[in-house]
């Protein structure tokens, strides 16, 4: 018999043995996938916590947002301007920064707890995806930027608000009553007549210097009454240009003289670019100054859904508008867990100017009226100023206008001279937030990859659900 026509038994072993071990690998694999699929699913079906919370929303719903181009947005009629009020000074708000960060730290205190096993309190992911399937679409319109900011960040900030209303010592610590809503001006304020004081609506002041109303969105509180926390200004960012922010967002110690009132108008390309900026800047700001002091408001904010503006009136200063300009996209490293730390985001720093809000108290009448009593008015609208503009110019950044960082973004070694209009208590010691550890972040959450196409897509109406309705509502004397 021929030897060499036998089979190699060892041969057929060890090749049986590697086809097996080769099996049993791709089974392994292919459990594995599995179960990393299962998790997947499970980490964008589970509710996630405080951090995780506002990571999800800064990456899914405000790194994608974009702008349609001026040349493709529409143009609308100008109105008549009125009469606004304007501050005499204009002022970074220096230890805005310091002030947010003890808030956000009370808050982590609150709702983070731990970072290890922190409580799973709000949206899953898949759901904030919803969100951002239906804002899939460039910001071309104020209407536009009004249901970016409902969507994205004030309903977020309700969210949490409401967490904190479930905690008795968080209650009673940022005075939230029960809760915080965002409401639209006209639907809450307009139909008023009759004020906190019992003052009519139109009371006694000029024709020309009529109570804001356009443009004007409201936050409130509702206790046991309803009460006016701040006014929030949106302006949609092919209007007003984050450029021109960074320009025109500069201090000025004779606004009236340096702004409104300038003689002379920059015959130099780029020195015309900066005057354009100081005054659509300032004009935007005038409308939300007038609106804050009509209001006896201490808080407000101007947003054009890339970059938000807080503002400040302090109380023995009514003259001075103090200014903090905050760009999430630019200030925070998406994959960079430490920027959590500070409340960088969108909803972070309006959830925190919420509840510094909640804890000011407002200005009476007759504070209002000294106030008023020493300034100037300006007859002026961002659309007024912007017809003014040549369209080569509106279409130009002015020069200086690149990001460098914001000067007051670290809060390191600062503190904050921002008092609320009664001390406020520390939480209990168990539920204490430790500074910069108190909001550490928590796992991870996976998230899907960021689609770079630019075409527009239709953009969902908010969900029945979610309407904000408010009854009763009192503003404050005028």
């Amino acid at each position: 018999m021929d030897q060499s026509s036998s089979p190699d038994y060892k041969e057929l072993f060890e090749r049986e043995t590697k086809l097996r071990r080769q099996a049993e690998e791709e089974r392994q694999q292919a459990q594995e996938e599995r179960r990393q699929v299962e998790e997947q699913n499970r980490q964008f079906t589970r509710k996630t916590s405080l951090l995780e919370y506002l990571r999800t929303c800064h990456n899914l719903l405000s790194r994608p947002l974009r702008v349609r181009t001026p040349s493709r947005s529409t143009k609308g009629r100008i109105p008549a301007p009125q009469g606004k009020y304007c501050p005499a000074r204009l002022l970074p708000w220096s230890d805005c920064a310091a002030a947010q960060q003890e808030i956000y730290d009370s808050v982590c205190g609150y709702l983070q707890v731990t970072s290890d096993h922190p409580p799973q309190l709000f949206s899953t992911v898949a759901r904030l995806e919803g969100v951002a399937d239906s804002l899939d679409r460039p910001l071309s319109s104020e209407r536009d930027l009004e249901t970016y900011e409902r969507l994205a960040v004030e309903n977020h900030v309700q969210d949490i608000i409401s967490e904190l209303c479930k905690i008795p010592e968080a209650r009673r610590r940022f005075r939230l009553g029960d809760g915080v809503w965002f409401e639209s001006h006209t639907n809450s304020l307009e139909d008023e007549t009759i004020r906190n004081d019992g003052t009519s609506d139109d009371g006694d002041r000029s024709s020309t210097q009529c109570r804001p109303r356009p443009d004007q969105f409201c936050i409130h509180r509702a206790d046991d009454k309803n009460s006016l926390l701040m006014t929030v200004e949106y302006k949609p960012p092919h209007k007003l240009t984050v450029e021109n922010l960074r320009v025109g967002l500069q201090p000025k110690m004779d606004f009236w003289n340096d702004v409104v009132q300038r003689k002379e108008i920059p015959t130099d390309e780029a020195e015309k670019l900066k005057y354009n900026a100081e005054q659509i800047v300032g004009s935007v700001l005038t409308q939300e100054y007038h609106a804050m002091l009509w209001e006896g408001l201490e808080l407000s904010y101007m947003t054009i859904g890339l970059a938000l503006v807080l503002l400040r009136i302090p109380q023995d200063k009514p003259g001075t508008l103090l200014y903090f300009l905050c760009e999430p996209n630019m200030e925070i490293d998406g994959n960079d867990d430490d920027s959590y730390r500070e409340p960088r985001t969108a909803v972070a720093r309006v959830l925190c100017l919420s509840l510094m809000g909640s804890l000011s108290a407002v200005r009476d009448q007759a504070w209002r009226t000294r106030a008023m009593g020493q300034l100037n008015t300006w007859e002026t609208s961002l659309d007024l100023v912007r017809s003014r503009i040549p369209d080569d110019e509106l279409l130009q950044a002015p020069p200086g206008s690149e990001y460098t960082g914001s000067p007051h973004t670290s809060t390191e070694g600062t503190s904050s001279e921002w008092l609320p209009s009664s001390p406020i208590p520390s939480p209990t010691p168990q539920r204490r937030a430790q500074p910069r550890s108190g909001c550490a972040p928590s796992q991870t959450l996976p998230l899907p990859d960021q689609s770079s196409d630019d075409s527009d897509s239709n953009q969902t109406a908010p969900d029945a659900s979610r309407k904000r309705t408010l009854s009763n509502v009192t503003s404050s004397p005028p």
